[in-house]
């Protein structure tokens, strides 16, 4: 599942309408109709998941990584939505780089943002599927991420009721 989630939210956000089940179920089909025009991407952003994810091991630590900040510290739960966003991210190897750099920064900004931005916080908490709370998470740690690193990229963000890449 978190493979598919992966791929829905890189390659399909913008068709994404707020059902899980058939963005997952149209990424599958997409990927294995186009297998042959497409395997070498698919097998790069593979390799690059995995790389996004020894990423968030290393700027999170191993038992803190897509775990949601409180006052008492990480929980301990592993929460797919925090996935979706540090992967997605993290998946770029310019992002990845940079944020590498800048990890105390990165973890910092996001245990501020668990604390102190309830539309973040509510964003991995609540109807986490809804197209706005997919697009609430990524346009407001893309933001972030983007003001700390400094260099320019695209975020998906809320524009009508359709999730846009700005």
């Amino acid at each position: 599942e978190l493979f598919i989630r992966f791929f829905s939210i890189k390659y399909f956000i913008e068709k994404y309408d707020g059902n899980l089940k058939n963005s997952f179920d149209n990424t599958v089909r997409e990927l294995n109709n186009n297998w042959f025009n497409l395997e070498d991407k698919i097998k790069e952003d593979s390799n690059n998941l995995n790389l996004a994810i020894k990423t968030t091991i290393d700027i999170f630590g191993s038992k803190e990584s897509f775990s949601k900040y409180t006052n008492e510290g990480y929980q301990r739960n592993f929460n797919r939505a925090i996935f979706d966003i540090m992967c997605y991210y993290f998946s770029d190897n310019n992002i990845r780089t940079q944020a590498l750099i800048k990890k105390t920064e990165i973890k910092s900004k996001f245990e501020e943002l668990c604390l102190n931005n309830p539309d973040f916080l509510s964003s991995f908490e609540h109807t986490t599927k809804s197209i706005f709370n997919v697009s609430t998470r990524l346009s407001i740690w893309g933001n972030s991420i983007k003001e700390i690193i400094e260099i320019d990229f695209k975020i998906p963000t809320l524009t009508g009721n359709r999730i846009k890449l700005k």
